[in-house]
């Protein structure tokens, strides 16, 4: 009988259309996924409400419209992932998703919400995930945020935040990803993510960031992604970089560096890994102007080890001072 049914797995199935009110039989029902489809009308937030024990729901990639509706908070004591991501929600994000306080993983991204996130979100203390990028959210990065401590994930690139990045990230000390890159965030980039010291992913570039690279990000030693280029930075490349062992894609490109590329990231051409090396010395697009010099002494005598490692792992580091 479907009123038993616990899962529901229908991703990219070509479905079209809404979800019926018939569905209010399946009452047992734990597990929703039908992601990648062409369903529409409004979030069905009153449907999931007849089921007590949905905990899962995936909705990613359809054509939702309309605003997220304040009903949701009728979910408070269910649901734990909620993925309402890449598809065409406008208006703001409701205050009653605070009161979700079981979540675990929200995603948002890729609509067209506007305004600023709640400072109801401060309530999710249990929040692992939050990915608000891809929307048209505005204003100072949430202070509200640094209650959520047990982030792992933290994306909130390509919308209209401004200002300068804030201190208080520094205190989400689990995050493996954060993502504040394509707003208009300004100032330097704060000695203070350097504490974060298990992040993996950094992404900042595409904003108006000055002053130097603080020799604090040497301390991210997890890191595997750093971008920081299409802002306005300065000065040479600090040393502490060579610190970065596990970096797999570096891109400085489009600043106002100069300087001698630092002889401390030779190191970073160990094997096994593969290391492609992208400079212009034109100074083209406003590339970064490290000495061309510095740069071919560095790379003539590791480019032909790293040829051999090639053949030992596919794994392939991306070092890119220019676009």
């Amino acid at each position: 009988m479907l009123t038993r049914l616990e899962t529901v797995q229908l991703s990219g199935m070509a479905l079209v259309g809404r979800l019926l009110d018939e569905l209010t039989s399946w009452t047992a029902l734990q597990h929703l996924d039908m992601s990648y489809n062409y369903l529409d009308w409004a979030v069905p937030v009153d449907l999931w409400i007849e089921w007590p024990v949905i905990h899962h729901v995936n909705l990613q990639s359809n054509h939702y419209t309309g605003k997220i509706p304040s009903s949701i908070q009728h979910l408070h004591d269910r649901v734990t992932m909620l993925d309402l991501s890449r598809n065409d929600l406008t208006g703001d994000m409701p205050h009653e998703l605070g009161q979700l306080t079981l979540l675990t993983s929200l995603r948002l991204d890729g609509n067209e919400l506007a305004g600023k996130p709640p400072a109801s979100l401060q309530q999710l203390s249990q929040l692992q995930e939050l990915m608000l990028d891809h929307n048209h959210f505005e204003g100072d990065i949430p202070l509200h945020l640094k209650y959520l401590t047990e982030l792992r994930v933290l994306h909130l690139h390509d919308n209209a935040f401004r200002g300068v990045i804030p201190t208080f990230l520094a205190e989400l000390t689990n995050l493996r990803s954060l993502k504040l890159s394509e707003n208009s965030l300004n100032g330097r980039i704060p000695v203070a993510l350097g504490e974060l010291t298990t992040l993996q992913i950094l992404f900042l570039h595409s904003n108006h960031l000055q002053g130097e690279i603080c020799s604090e990000i040497g301390q991210l030693t997890r890191l595997e992604e750093l971008f920081l280029w299409k802002n306005s930075l300065e000065g040479p490349l600090p040393t502490e970089l060579g610190a970065l062992t596990n970096l797999l894609i570096f891109d400085a490109s489009v600043n106002k560096l100069s300087g001698a590329l630092p002889s401390e990231m030779a190191q970073l051409w160990n094997f096994p890994y593969f290391a492609t090396l992208l400079m212009d010395p034109s100074h083209r697009n406003g590339g970064s102007r490290l000495l061309w010099k510095s740069f071919t002494s560095i790379a003539t005598r590791l480019l032909a080890a790293s040829k051999v490692a090639l053949s030992r792992n596919e794994s392939r580091r991306v070092y890119r001072l220019r676009q």
